[in-house]
């Protein structure tokens, strides 16, 4: 029903698993995607320049990324600086904190635990320069 009003009536999306880093060129095609999403993709420092390298694989001039990830600490903002060297980077919003498991718990033993962490959330616009 929200939709109903919007110009576009047609289009499509899927998810398909993709390695970082590896070459994908054979697998999507350059500028074939109008929008790539993704949330908590920039946690683990290491990962940057693979995740880097994918989406410049994928993007074009005019392809839009958006990126969310929670604020956690200054350390995991770090991928602002290499990305901006190849991409426009513009925060898009800032959500109010929200509580998640503190780092390092996962499953069943953070749910129960009572340390969580209460972290804003950042949605970022990425465009090739």
């Amino acid at each position: 029903e929200l939709n109903e009003h919007c110009e576009l009536k047609s289009g499509s999306a899927y998810a398909r698993e993709l390695h970082w880093g590896s070459d994908v060129r054979s697998a999507f095609s350059k500028g074939s995607f109008d929008l790539i999403l993704g949330s908590d993709l920039t946690y683990f420092g290491h990962l940057h320049e693979a995740l880097l390298l994918s989406l410049l694989q994928l993007s074009r001039p005019g392809t839009e990324i958006l990126l969310a990830h929670a604020r956690r600490r200054s350390e995991f903002e770090m991928w602002l600086e290499r990305f901006d060297v190849y991409f426009n980077i513009t925060l898009m919003a800032e959500l109010p904190g929200r509580t998640l498991p503190k780092q390092g718990e996962s499953g069943a033993s953070a749910m129960e635990g009572s340390k969580d962490e209460c972290v804003a959330v950042a949605v970022y616009s990425l465009e090739l320069r």
